[in-house]
């Protein structure tokens, strides 16, 4: 079956944040289901790109959607169905979980030598930074915070202090988006998807992604049975270095995930993502309790999470 026969249905899917779009297709003759993607023509090079990551994670045995066809600016995808393990966790199924990080050792296992995009960029101590930065520009506009000229530069050298200790850690392939609604749960196995944007990083980076994810707010014993897990599956030592470690991570991409759900706000006035700053910095509060030094990031945190608590739009 292929995306030039007749289409028998056609149900549009909401898609992540980009400029894709999702349907879900059945063909004329044909009682099985696509999950159809399209790209705009302007943005054709981000299929190339998708392609390119795909076949590396398939050629590395990782768990994601087999491509049916594509073309130049669209692909017919295999359906695995509506429950992300963002839905499985929600519905009282935790042992999804475990299959997810599965998956993520997996990827991590790659090599990072290669001809791959995933394989020939990396994450930057700049690139974090900007990260760190695009969160305070929309926090200050969102929770109206306004700082001196003087705790702006500390904050930002501290920023750029944490960025490059984390660039230093270990560097695997990452992801870069590994929370709870880019796995599917199917057949009792986990997929990844919207991986198309995966690079170089730090060996935290995706670990924190998923386990400190906002969309669905683990327990902390979940979370250290989690860590302890992925220690096991991958000969880790859950010591004081590895935890500091954790921490350090999560407090640049939890930072940065809180800076997304507010420029949803401030830059279209969507306020769907502005539940999940609750549960971000209730992990940032957390990280900033188990790691020294970084004072002014964690009194701007502080400080955000208490604008945040009298916040009313």
């Amino acid at each position: 079956m292929n995306a030039s026969n007749k289409i028998k249905d056609n149900v549009p899917l909401a898609g992540d944040a980009g400029n894709r779009s999702y349907s879900r297709v059945s063909f004329e003759g044909s009682n099985q289901n696509y999950i159809l993607c399209k790209y705009p023509p302007k943005d054709s090079e981000q299929l190339t790109d998708f392609l390119d990551v795909y076949n590396l994670l398939a050629q590395n045995s990782v768990n994601i959607p087999k491509i049916i066809e594509s073309s130049d600016t669209q692909m017919l995808l295999e359906d695995l169905g509506d429950l992300s393990l963002e839905n499985h966790f929600k519905s009282g199924q935790k042992k999804a979980y475990s299959p997810a990080v599965d998956q993520l050792v997996k990827i991590q296992k790659i090599p990072t030598k290669g001809s791959s995009k995933a394989q020939s960029f990396s994450f930057t101590p700049e690139k974090f930074a900007w990260e760190m930065n695009f969160t305070l520009t929309h926090f200050s506009k969102l929770l109206k915070i306004d700082l001196e000229k003087n705790k702006v530069e500390s904050l930002k050298a501290e920023f750029l202090k944490l960025s490059t200790y984390l660039c230093g850690l270990d560097q695997v392939i990452t992801h870069r988006d590994f929370h709870s609604r880019n796995i599917m749960i199917s057949n009792k196995k986990a997929f990844v998807i919207d991986f198309q944007d995966s690079r170089i990083g730090p060996k935290f980076y995706d670990l924190v992604s998923l386990i400190e994810d906002s969309y669905t707010s683990l327990d902390s014993f979940m979370k250290a049975d989690l860590i302890s897990e992925y220690c096991k599956k991958t000969n880790a030592n859950r010591d004081k270095i590895f935890m500091k470690n954790y921490h350090l991570q999560n407090l640049q991409r939890s930072f940065k995930a809180c800076g997304s759900f507010a420029s949803f706000k401030t830059r279209t006035d969507n306020e769907r993502y502005l539940q999940y700053l609750k549960p971000a910095f209730e992990s940032l509060l957390t990280s900033c309790d188990e790691v020294q030094g970084y004072d002014e990031l964690k009194s701007f945190i502080k400080i955000s999470s208490d604008k945040w608590n009298q916040y009313e739009g």
